[in-house]
């Protein structure tokens, strides 16, 4: 499992997306997520796309919108991934 940080276009394609890769499921109009775990974000300051935070095993499909706020300047947190974040940050942007 990896905790990363995404920036969809827009919610509606982070949904669609989620639901075509069997991430997601809709019921009664519904949306639960299914073997992940997730917190939608939504529009942070001045950036257009829809973030999202997700705890999974990563499909590469979606690493297109992989994003790396500097660890100290996240907006959001799931509790006890701090450090998780922090070394996959580390490795992806050398800081």
């Amino acid at each position: 499992m990896t905790y990363l940080k995404y920036a969809w276009p827009t919610e509606g394609q982070f949904i669609t997306d989620m639901l075509s890769a069997g991430f997601a499921e809709l019921n009664e109009g519904e949306v639960s997520f299914v073997n992940c775990a997730v917190h939608q974000i939504g529009l942070v300051e001045s950036d257009p796309r829809w973030a999202v935070d997700v705890i999974w095993v990563a499909p590469s499909e979606f690493q297109q919108y992989v994003v790396w706020p500097a660890p100290n300047s996240a907006v959001h947190w799931f509790a006890g991934w701090e450090s998780t974040y922090a070394a996959a940050y580390e490795q992806a942007t050398g800081e």
